[in-house]
């Protein structure tokens, strides 16, 4: 386990525990996931390489089914800490385990072979911030922040709704985002039956780190102006990556419509962006001698998400639907099958097509067993060298407490 995340914990629960002991309000909550059951079925084609060819052919794989996997999610269990100090001011924090166990199939490899012995995830600490109450109704979190750009991912919807996230929202090229920064929140309410939650954030930008390294800073906004029974969702953030003498630009959209009519709901998010000065290697682009060249392009992914739900029987019975596409407009060299060299390129971007179907029994409110078929269609390219097809079924068992 990484020292310096062990430390933060223990100075973490020391502090809770300081804090407790003054007579501050010690609040505890959390959530806890597993799977009971996890098997995947399919087929595809792999790349080869020909060494009297000196290229990467097509190797067609048949149907293979992979292990049944009985496992703790890879963010199984979550621990909520939150520090009641005055009426205006908390501390807050979120505290994590989970388990790898490589059991989601992989593009570039076949159905099994991508299945690991469970390890142990280390403990970690994705948000840990203090909380304050500003006048005019301007409510500040400062510290390790989960910024809302997405809902699926932002505001954790997603794993109350299914097994898993898919792509579209567990990259930093669609809704995932995590940073170290200042956030402030605060609701419109001109009236009309119309109200506008708006967050503004000044980050670091490094995402999902604990430190800077570089003096830019990264500027995002998301509104989600409400009226009748539907929400429109938007955001928008940009700033420079690398070191201060080598800043390159970046920039990330999203947009959505959400919608909530009684048993039946629906929410659509589409991301995109554009990252400068990625290096990448083009075929066309060679030496005297055959080698490919580097060249530095700006890749531009686009993915999205479309859900809908219906509760048959409120905090009893529902289901879920889901189709998530996700194009990250690169893909590395090996899924291409070259062995001389590596990096990344563009000629052949990878393309993640998914479909969902969830049930959802809750045993008790809070408490739903998520029984999931998942369609998954991925592909490099237009899937002459590389594809993968495969259907997923998933029992697992999500507690909120």
């Amino acid at each position: 386990m990484n020292n310096q995340k062990v430390l933060l914990v223990a100075v973490l629960a020391t502090a809770l525990a300081a804090s407790s002991a003054v007579g501050a309000e010690l609040n505890f909550g959390g959530d806890l996931g597993f799977y009971l059951f996890d098997v995947s079925s399919g087929n595809g084609i792999l790349p080869r390489w020909d060494t009297l060819t000196k290229s990467a052919v097509p190797d067609t794989w048949g149907d293979t089914t992979g292990r049944i996997q009985t496992a703790l999610e890879s963010h199984g269990f979550g621990l909520y800490w939150n520090v009641q100090l005055t009426d205006n001011v908390s501390v807050n924090a979120l505290t994590e385990v989970g388990a790898r166990t490589g059991a989601t199939p992989s593009l570039g490899t076949k159905l099994g072979k991508q299945e690991t012995e469970a390890a142990f995830k280390a403990l970690s600490l994705p948000e840990a911030y203090i909380q304050l109450m500003l006048p005019w109704e301007v409510q500040m979190s400062a510290g390790i922040l989960r910024p809302i750009f997405s809902e699926d991912y932002g505001e954790k919807k997603g794993y109350q709704e299914a097994n898993r996230l898919f792509q579209s929202s567990t990259t930093a090229y669609g809704g995932e985002w995590h940073d170290l920064g200042i956030e402030l929140y605060k609701s419109f309410e001109p009236g009309g039956g119309l109200s506008i939650p708006a967050y503004a954030y000044v980050l670091a930008g490094e995402m999902d780190a604990l430190g800077d390294n570089n003096s830019n800073k990264t500027l995002l906004f998301h509104v989600a102006p409400a009226f009748w029974k539907l929400r429109l969702l938007g955001s928008f953030g940009f700033g420079k990556a690398g070191p201060d003498t080598a800043l390159m630009s970046w920039s990330r959209y999203a947009a959505g419509l959400a919608g909530d009519f009684g048993n039946f709901w629906f929410r659509g998010e589409f991301f995109g962006g554009s990252w400068a000065g990625r290096v990448m290697l083009n075929e066309a682009n060679k030496d005297s001698l055959g080698n490919v060249l580097p060249e530095t392009v700006a890749v531009k992914p686009i993915a999205y998400y479309l859900k809908a739900g219906y509760n048959f029987m409120p905090d009893k019975l529902g289901l879920v639907l889901t189709y998530d596409q996700s194009s990250p407009d690169w893909t590395t060299r090996s899924k291409l099958g070259y062995k001389t060299q590596s990096g990344n390129t563009t000629d052949a971007g990878e393309s993640y097509t998914t479909i969902g179907a969830t049930v959802q029994y809750w045993v008790i409110p809070g408490s739903a067993l998520l029984f999931e078929y998942n369609r998954g269609m991925w592909k490099v390219g237009d899937g002459s060298l590389n594809k993968i097809d495969f259907n997923r079924f998933t029992l697992g068992w999500r507690t909120v407490f």
